[in-house]
């Protein structure tokens, strides 16, 4: 298929190159998947070290009703934070 006259050809590699570029200076990491993986596999290992503390009675346990009814609030806090940013460009 053959350009219209007065058109320029458009190379995909031209196109892809003009995105790559973009993204990069956009902040976009080059592997999005590999620093997910990343963030998850710190995720769970912070986890799991935090349990096995916990169970081992490493961590001091808080007296009981000590954070009664901040759930709700933190929760709340967290949500209309991450509704305005999500709703933000």
């Amino acid at each position: 298929m053959q350009p219209r006259r007065g058109r320029h050809e458009l190379r995909a590699g031209a196109l892809q190159e003009i995105v790559v570029t973009g993204a990069r200076a956009a902040g976009v990491p080059a592997q999005p998947g590999r620093l997910a993986f990343a963030a998850a596999a710190s995720l769970a290992a912070f986890a799991a070290l935090f349990t096995a503390g916990s169970a081992l009675g490493v961590w001091p346990q808080p007296p009981s009703g000590a954070f009664a009814g901040w759930d709700l609030w933190v929760g709340t806090a967290v949500g209309v934070g991450l509704l305005i940013r999500l709703l933000l460009p």
